[in-house]
């Protein structure tokens, strides 16, 4: 029997279009077990991104966030935003420069994106700590 003809052992078709290197998987039936799989394995998923993406082990990122006793190394407050999927508090992000992808620490959500917003200019976070210094009623 042809490879290409065969049937998809899960949907039993062969109506639709295989799926590169998933053996006789078709493509929607890969998909769908891709994303169970993802469902299943939140934490694997999550540490397979951070290799992939920072090129961090798990045990750097957790030796990382035991150090910093799971608080924000920016703020030190724990990190509050919830994924709206799965109603959980996302993990602290890794946080690295931009030009040299070398690794920092960990920082909430809301201090990475100010850090990203602020384009990591020394002089402009200066600056604005300037302004609140000035502006400070209190």
């Amino acid at each position: 029997m042809d490879k290409e003809l065969r049937n998809c052992p899960v949907c039993k078709t062969t109506e639709h279009p295989k799926a590169e290197s998933k053996g006789y998987l078709c493509k929607p039936c890969a998909i769908a077990r891709t994303v169970k799989w993802q469902k299943d394995n939140p934490e694997r998923v999550k540490f397979k991104s951070l290799k992939s993406k920072y090129g961090i082990e798990k045990e750097e990122y957790l030796d990382k966030l035991s150090k910093q006793g799971g608080r924000c190394k920016i703020c030190l407050e724990f990190e509050e935003d919830v994924d709206k999927r799965t109603g959980k508090v996302k993990s602290l992000s890794v946080d690295h420069n931009h030009e040299t992808k070398q690794i920092r620490d960990l920082l909430c959500r809301r201090c990475n994106t100010s850090l990203g917003l602020l384009k990591e200019d020394q002089k402009r976070i200066q600056n604005m700590l300037n302004y609140l210094q000035e502006h400070n009623e209190s």
